[in-house]
């Protein structure tokens, strides 16, 4: 089922915890995003179209996308080679 544009600005909140941070990802101030979802700006079809595809790109995703990109902080991978010791300047 094709999300509506107010149901894809709820899957976005609901993946990221926050609308800042769907903002974020969308790559807009957090500002201009509140007020295309409250109604006081004009939203482009071409905007509504994106709004909508990234939801539904984020609502296929098993996980959170705020709770994966924590859980690779913690990776051992993800850590510097020389964590822990000192760096001789």
């Amino acid at each position: 089922m094709e999300p509506t544009l107010s149901s894809a600005f709820d899957i976005l909140k609901d993946k990221f915890g926050t609308h800042g941070a769907a903002a974020s990802y969308l790559g807009i101030t957090r500002d201009h995003y509140c007020a295309l979802r409250n109604g006081r700006a004009h939203i482009p079809k071409r905007t509504a179209e994106l709004i909508i595809l990234k939801a539904k790109i984020v609502a296929s995703q098993e996980q959170p996308v705020a709770r994966a990109k924590l859980a690779n902080c913690d990776a051992p991978s993800m850590s510097l080679p020389n964590s822990g010791q000192p760096v001789t300047v």
